[in-house]
């Protein structure tokens, strides 16, 4: 038996009249086949038109899916971003309030829409006429989630001197067990300005060797800048996804400043800052953002070029475990520190050789590194190309890997 097959327009399903006859005449031919061919043909276009007159108007959302396409994620809380703090805005309530992740009846459309189209009400997530805080929570609460005939939304990537950057800056590039790292995040540039910006979304993933406690406390921090003052211009909304290992961070202008347009003087150009407390990781931490997208208060698309840095960890443990201790007496000794010219690596412990290292700034960018053929207890290191300042030295030994801090002078 043939189902009944249904077309998109726009953004309401409608049964489609082409395919019902065919599914009806087959019906009534068969169970009916004492009728004339004129009562029949009145019967099917009886049906036909009573299909379409039940479904006809009828709306349906998917709470927390504002934009309407089947998937809720960061670009839901951009659209929200753009209506949230007019009061201005509002409609019709809905009579199903509810909440899950399920098709619910829109009674009325409202008489508003975002510059693509989509209604606002896609955007009342939690149905009570008015766009605000809870309709956010809507949204994380059903973040991931996927209905059929989705559209997937794409993300960007922007192309190295042709499109504005993101560019993360780690300050505390250098960290220990239970330090606090910093990462400066700065948008633009004056070589290549943003054009026109209301908001933009960021989502950091974690490498699976991180406690998903750092990402429950990872928070960001912002300032002033050619986008505005930090609490008069604009807001921060943090989604932390410790199951999936991954933070969403959603700037934006609130709605009454709206866009901001291309800035010619660049004195401020970092936008913001993330913090990293209490680091629980004995790894070097990538920050490095993905489904980055960025856009103007009537939903223009900028393509961002992001540049990534990375936290490294010193390996200077607060408490000291049996491991630790093995690994304490099996060093490696850095000297002089600070240096100028030469510096000396010594790999203390028995049978205890160096077979490679490597040499990161603060930038957490690698500027040096070699293997060794000859493995050696004892190597002297030239440091005269590089300039002066604090780096992080990984050495690969026999007995394991041994990092510490190295300040060139």
């Amino acid at each position: 038996m043939k189902q009944l097959r249904l077309e998109k327009s726009g953004k309401v399903y409608l049964p489609s009249p082409a395919s019902t006859p065919i599914f009806v005449s087959e019906l009534i031919n068969k169970r009916y086949n004492f009728l004339t061919g004129k009562i029949k043909i009145a019967i099917v276009m009886i049906l036909v038109a009573g299909s379409i007159t039940v479904n006809w108007g009828q709306t349906f959302l998917w709470p927390g899916d504002v934009t309407n396409n089947g998937v809720v994620n960061t670009v839901d809380v951009l659209y929200w971003t753009l209506i949230t703090d007019d009061n201005q805005i509002s409609g019709p309530r809905r009579s199903d309030t509810t909440t899950d992740f399920k098709e619910v009846l829109i009674d009325e459309l409202w008489e508003t829409s975002f510059a693509d189209g989509v209604n606002h009400a896609y955007a009342d997530c939690n149905g009570d006429g008015k766009i605000d805080k809870k309709d956010l929570d809507v949204i994380v609460a059903n973040l991931n989630m996927e209905r059929l005939n989705i559209e997937q939304d794409i993300f960007n990537t922007g192309i190295e001197l042709v499109d504005p950057s993101l560019v993360v800056e780690v300050e505390e590039g250098v960290v220990g067990r239970n330090e606090t790292a910093r990462a400066t995040f700065s948008l633009g540039s004056e070589e290549i300005p943003v054009d026109s910006f209301f908001a933009i979304a960021i989502t950091i993933p974690y490498a699976d060797d991180v406690d998903p406690r750092e990402i429950e406390k990872a928070k960001f921090e912002l300032t002033d800048s050619w986008m505005g003052m930090a609490n008069a211009d604009l807001r921060v909304n943090e989604i932390n996804e410790p199951e999936n290992r991954r933070s969403h961070f959603i700037i934006s202008r609130k709605i009454q400043r709206g866009d901001v347009v291309r800035q010619e003087s660049f004195e401020s150009v970092g936008i913001f800052s993330i913090v990293m407390e209490d680091i629980a990781t004995d790894r070097n931490i990538l920050l490095d953002p993905t489904q980055t997208k960025m856009i103007s208060s009537t939903i223009e698309e900028t393509k961002v070029h992001v540049k990534g840095a990375t936290i490294l960890y010193s390996g200077d443990p607060t408490t000291a475990s049996e491991d630790d201790l093995r690994r304490a007496a099996n060093k490696v000794v850095m000297y002089p520190n600070p240096a100028r010219d030469i510096v000396t690596l010594q790999a203390e412990g028995q049978n205890n050789t160096i077979q490679a290292f490597e040499l990161y700034n603060l930038l957490g960018r690698l500027v040096q590194r070699q293997e060794l053929d000859l493995h050696t207890s004892q190597l002297r290191l030239n440091l005269n190309p590089l300039p002066t300042g604090l780096y992080l030295m990984k050495v690969k030994t026999a007995n394991g890997i041994h990092t510490g801090k190295l300040k060139i002078e």
